[in-house]
């Protein structure tokens, strides 16, 4: 006989699955009557959203189809994904060719060039938000998600939420220092070794451990709404510096076919990753103070701010190369 504590982490993972699968379907039929930039972001997140709700319970997922739900729900983010990283581009572009004094012919053929691709994308992903069979991504996200206990669904109702069990907690900090490259030794070093794809990585990381964080704020005493910002903190440094990191590689990119017209815009945005690379550390040094109090054996529940030079206690092992350095 399951315990109360085992029963009440099975109904708060059920209801998270659950109002993530409804605020994805909603979105879904909104875009589905009528594409625009700001529900196709939306939709976008909440694909993501929906993703790592199943990441953060998987072992509470009936069986069935998933993996092809999951499959389903990746390409929708996939889809809502390339224009916008087009669309940051081109404005990345502007900034940088008004910035630098290059509003010259061949930076204008080139804001051109990324404005016809932008309205290539826009034009297939129209049609395929609209193609979409939202009614059968729904019926199998039922069938996937068991449903809430009817009790449950009144006490959430209420807003009297039970308290989550530690491991959930302890769940989404061993996810994140599994899935960020960060080896033992010196942060300081590492950092400066860093390749761009590791820091891409570790922005991916700190996304997922956001929004586990942000699945179990209504279950703790007090929130985690600190820690929340923390986890955010670095995902938004990251993501503006991956965001030149692509701009970067498409100038690069144009400069084969342009020899010597895009190396002044390379340099600005070579210039700018190099700005925006520094403000990852600090947001990353914060982060990590979290996480070495995270598995803090007399406060299991909470993620606390302030650090300590020992790791976590009573973690489990993890390899070398997915340590936090000292």
């Amino acid at each position: 006989m399951p315990s109360e504590a085992a029963l009440a982490d099975r109904e708060i993972a059920r209801f998270v699955l659950r109002k993530n699968a409804e605020s994805l379907t909603g979105h879904l039929e909104r875009v589905h009557e009528g594409v625009t930039e700001k529900g196709v972001h939306e939709t976008r997140v909440q694909s993501r959203r929906m993703r790592a709700a199943f990441d953060a319970f998987r072992e509470y997922l009936l069986p069935g189809p998933f993996l092809q739900v999951y499959q389903d729900i990746r390409r929708l983010t996939r889809i809502c994904g390339k224009p916008r990283e087009t669309a940051v581009n081109c404005a990345l572009l502007v900034e940088l060719c008004r910035t630098a004094g290059l509003e010259d012919r061949f930076s204008r053929q080139l804001q051109r060039k990324l404005r016809k691709k932008l309205a290539r994308q826009e034009k297939r992903l129209k049609k395929e938000l609209r193609a979409l069979d939202v009614q059968r991504l729904s019926s199998h996200l039922e069938s996937v998600i068991p449903a809430i206990e009817p009790e449950f669904e009144n006490l959430a109702a209420d807003a009297g939420f039970p308290q989550a069990s530690p491991r959930f907690l302890h769940s989404a900090c061993d996810t994140f220092v599994d899935a960020a490259p960060l080896p033992e030794g010196s942060l300081k070093s590492w950092f400066a070794e860093a390749s761009d794809e590791e820091l891409h990585t570790l922005r991916i990381a700190a996304k997922k451990l956001r929004y586990s964080l942000e699945f179990l704020h209504p279950f703790q005493p007090g929130g985690l709404t600190p820690q929340i910002a923390k986890a955010r903190a670095l995902q938004d440094a990251g993501g503006q510096f991956h965001d030149w990191c692509v701009l970067t590689a498409w100038l690069e990119r144009n400069e084969i076919h342009s020899p010597g017209k895009t190396a002044p815009l390379v340099a600005g945005a070579l210039a700018r990753k190099i700005q925006l690379r520094e403000a990852i550390r600090p947001a990353l040094l914060d982060l990590r103070q979290i996480l070495l109090l995270g598995r803090n054996a007399r406060r299991p529940a909470m993620l606390l701010a302030r650090g300590r030079k020992a790791g976590y206690p009573g973690t489990r092992a993890t390899s070398r190369s997915a340590r936090i350095p000292r």
